[in-house]
């Protein structure tokens, strides 16, 4: 009636955390799955626990991770329950910060951080981390994942084509 359309199914590909490494980028880790397994730059990484990151590098059996942590990792999400849009931004600390929300009012300690699906990079919904930290001039999420022990991830094979 609506002219809706299903949403695009989402495939995974089940990898193990093999070196946990800097490089270039100070928060990522190295996973032993690569183009041979399907596995394309940008796509989504995550834990049992929520978002890990996305893949920037991938060789033929192995493949790079930014985490969300990680200085120059920006991710689009939304706030539940209000429903406020922000980029997440890593900060090379364990608890990234929001940036680009209009309404702190509406942000509270608690509220969970899902990713928004703009980009059509990460399907929309999936979980971040919750609310920790609204300070003076910041928002902090802490992330859902133990960063220590990471030790299998899922990369996401979504398409919004």
């Amino acid at each position: 009636l609506l002219s809706v359309e299903n949403e695009p199914a989402t495939k995974t590909i089940t990898a193990r955390v093999i070196a946990d490494t800097g490089g270039l980028f100070v928060r990522t880790l190295i996973i032993n799955a690569g183009r041979g397994d399907g596995v394309k730059d940008g796509q989504a990484v995550m834990s049992a626990e929520g978002l890990v990151g996305r893949i920037v590098e991938t060789g033929e059996s192995s493949s790079r991770v930014l985490q969300l942590a990680d200085f120059n990792s920006r991710i689009p999400i939304v706030v539940s329950p209000s429903g406020q849009r922000a980029i997440l931004a890593g900060d090379n600390t364990d608890w990234p910060q929001l940036l680009f929300f209009t309404n702190k009012q509406s942000i509270s300690l608690g509220n969970y951080v899902l990713t928004s699906g703009h980009g059509g990079l990460f399907p929309p919904g999936l979980p971040v981390g919750v609310i920790s930290k609204l300070g003076e001039g910041s928002v902090r999420v802490q992330p859902f994942i133990n960063w220590h022990q990471i030790e299998y991830v899922k990369v996401l094979n979504y398409s919004i084509n």
